[in-house]
């Protein structure tokens, strides 16, 4: 029974330290999900707006060294998808896997998808409010990003 007692703990411990490791922000960095367009240009500036079918789309081409692109998609003016493109350079000197690696360590272990594999793989994130997923192709660099995406509610979706 002890023996029993002491795994039922350590498996308790580790179900509850992979579930805070999966907490995480219902938005990008610190701009929630709803903020609007004005906002967002304004937190996340020199980009341009356009338009895709039904959304508004702001992107800034090379943000940073590390980032070729990032988009923010919006839905009724409020923010609700956003793409990050990493940088080809970026990618080969850090490598796919240690990506991975850091997201895995911020979000969790999360959801492997190799079903698309070896052209691409993905790994998933998901909480109630939120999916992030990590995609990459092992052999094209310029494929790799990070998706964060809203998820719908009842409210919304009417």
């Amino acid at each position: 029974m002890k023996r029993f007692t002491l795994i039922f703990t350590i498996c308790l411990s580790v179900l509850s330290i992979t579930e805070w490791a999966c907490a995480f922000f219902p938005g990008y960095a610190t701009t929630p999900w709803g903020t609007d367009a004005t906002k967002v240009m304004k937190a996340f500036s020199k980009g341009t707006m356009g338009r895709l079918h039904n959304q508004l789309i702001y992107k800034q081409l090379q943000p940073t060294k590390d980032i070729r692109q990032r988009s923010f998609a919006f839905r009724d003016n409020k923010l609700h998808a956003i793409t990050v493109s990493f940088a080809p350079s970026y990618v080969n000197n850090v490598g796919i896997e240690n990506l991975l690696a850091k997201h895995q360590k911020q979000f969790g272990t999360g959801k492997m998808d190799r079903t698309n594999a070896p052209h691409l793989i993905s790994c998933v994130w998901e909480d109630e409010t939120t999916r992030i997923t990590f995609a990459y192709a092992p052999r094209k660099p310029e494929y790799t990003v990070l998706m964060f995406q809203q998820k719908q509610t009842e409210s919304q979706s009417q």
